[in-house]
């Protein structure tokens, strides 16, 4: 049968053809010089409501999956993301001015019945062309993250001039100003000279407030307060406290050390960024942080910013002197034992990871006697992932209430209690231990756990350590599996979900839960590869 009767035959029977529409902004030697691209499968799209002509000039189908994972490796923090080389034929070499363009800008892929409206089109991938490779025949496009470029930029992006004054002098030339985010115990400000010290910027080195200046030490030795001036101007015309006083401006996060004794020796402090603990808290601080990065607000989940809040209640402090944008997201999100990742429409989702409880979705081998219910999936393979990751665990442990400033105890002050040098002398407080004295005997390789966090408060560490003594209380089993979706349920795959697996063998016969923590979906074929744990 000829083409055209093969189409003839669809349109009779009223069969529409699926077809993957491509759009891509590029930066181009024109005017204006930002263009769009627009090419998709098949024979082409070029139905009158749509923005452009749609070449059909899509090669393959790698650059239809996208992969993404969270708690790799049994880590907490952002998560993994890759996506397929989307390819283009060019034997033609209609596409050779792309070898000019710039690239790292949005890109869309979607789904559409080949004569359908526009509006129609259900959009399946969000994300950016990080670059070209180009062959005789064909152009290789890679995909990235659409905001990952934003993420890997340092945190504080003004740098001191070193000029004098406030801009410091040359010893801090060129360095990073720095930042600071809810309770901070012991932190090193920076010294401007003419005895002014500095601690909190924006992203673009302007001086931002803090809500309370909470004590100021010499060598662990508490200075006392003298008076708060509005701006940075009555800071340094004064009047001035004498030696042992200190004065704030709290408006632009400075002090001054009062008094004309020499200042030898470390000078620390203790800060409040913010009037309420909620400011501190792991989703709050993680929406602040990708929107200062510059991710729109309405590309981070707001639902999943307020449930994270709801299951993390619990203040933070991070003081950021040369961090980027994901180092800082990492640490929040570990210590509070989260992920974050943008899904493949390029928002921004986080939750905190649990055993899995109740099932969201189930995945069965099917038969003739299988009845399919709701929400459940055929699953057509499934193979266990050797790993040593998810050993249980004999003690658990969790560092919180960070020194930022560790000093040893020959150069603490000698009228320093020995309570608060023992407190700068350690990094970290440390929560008594969640001993399993059944694993211990049990596994004779089971795991001791100590986990950094960026908490302040005791109960708050104590939770997160109960949370992680759970995930690791017994033996946990990784598995990848195949399923096979359809484009209405893509949501109900998604990271995060709890499946039921139930499998004629490997202890599943009755089912089991599992968290599903990678997704790698081929959106042309509606085949998923999963990777759970459980």
């Amino acid at each position: 049968m000829l083409a055209w009767q093969v189409l003839n035959v669809r349109w009779l029977i009223g069969v529409d053809v699926r077809i993957f529409l491509f759009t891509c902004f590029v930066y181009t030697d024109n005017s204006p010089a930002i263009e769009s691209i627009y090419l998709s499968t098949g024979d082409g799209y070029n139905h009158p409501s749509a923005p452009a002509y749609h070449d059909g000039r899509i090669a393959n189908n790698d650059g239809l999956k996208v992969f993404r994972s969270i708690f790799s490796r049994g880590e907490f923090g952002g998560g993994e993301i890759r996506y397929g080389l989307i390819d283009f034929v060019n034997e033609d070499g209609a596409l050779d001015a792309w070898l000019n363009y710039g690239w790292g800008r949005c890109a869309e892929l979607s789904i559409i019945d080949s004569d359908a409206d526009y509006s129609t089109r259900q959009v399946v991938l969000s994300a950016c062309i990080e670059d070209l490779t180009p062959s005789s025949d064909v152009f290789s496009l890679q995909w990235t993250p659409r905001y990952q470029p934003l993420l890997d930029n340092p945190a504080s992006g003004g740098l001191f001039a070193g000029t004098g004054g406030l801009d410091g002098g040359d010893d801090i030339k060129g360095q990073r100003k720095p930042r600071s985010k809810g309770l901070l115990r012991n932190i090193t400000p920076v010294n401007l000279g003419g005895r002014v010290y500095a601690w909190n910027y924006d992203n673009t080195g302007n001086r931002v407030a803090t809500h309370s200046i909470d004590a100021v030490y010499y060598n662990g030795s508490p200075w006392t307060f003298h008076a708060d001036y509005p701006n940075a101007a009555a800071l340094l015309a004064g009047p001035h406290g004498g030696n042992g006083h200190y004065s704030t401006c709290k408006a632009e996060s400075l002090i001054m050390m009062n008094g004309s004794v020499s200042l030898n020796a470390t000078i620390t402090m203790d800060v409040t960024i913010e009037a309420t603990a909620p400011e501190r808290y792991a989703g709050t601080l993680l929406d602040y942080f990708l929107q200062d990065a510059g991710v729109p607000s309405g590309d981070i989940s707001t639902d999943d910013v307020n449930a994270l809040d709801t299951d993390a209640p619990y203040p933070l402090g991070i003081y950021i002197r040369d961090e980027t944008y994901a180092d800082i997201c990492d640490m929040v999100a570990s210590s509070v034992a989260a992920w974050y990742l943008p899904d493949r429409l390029g928002v921004y989702r986080m939750a905190q990871i649990k055993a899995p409880v109740a099932e969201q979705v189930t995945f069965t081998r099917l038969d003739l006697d299988t009845v399919i219910g709701i929400n459940s999936f055929e699953l057509l393979n499934i193979a266990p992932v050797a790993s040593s990751d998810y050993i249980p665990a004999k003690e658990v442990r969790v560092n919180y209430n960070k020194n930022w400033t560790v000093i040893d105890k020959t150069n603490i002050a000698a009228a320093v209690s020995d309570a608060n040098a023992e407190f700068f002398s350690k990094e970290y407080r440390v929560t008594d231990a969640v001993l399993d004295s059944d694993n211990a005997a049990k596994y004779l390789n089971s795991q001791v756990l100590t986990h950094d966090t960026l908490l302040t408060g005791e109960s708050e560490a104590n939770d997160i350590r109960d949370l992680i003594a759970d995930l690791y209380s017994v033996q946990r089993r990784e598995y990848e599996a195949t399923i096979r979706y359809d484009s209405e349920a893509i949501s109900l795959i998604d990271i995060g979900t709890v499946a039921k697996i139930v499998y004629p063998k490997l202890g599943l016969q009755n089912g089991k839960l599992f968290n599903i923590h990678g997704v790698e979906l081929n959106v042309q074929t509606n085949i998923a590869s999963l990777k759970l744990w459980g």
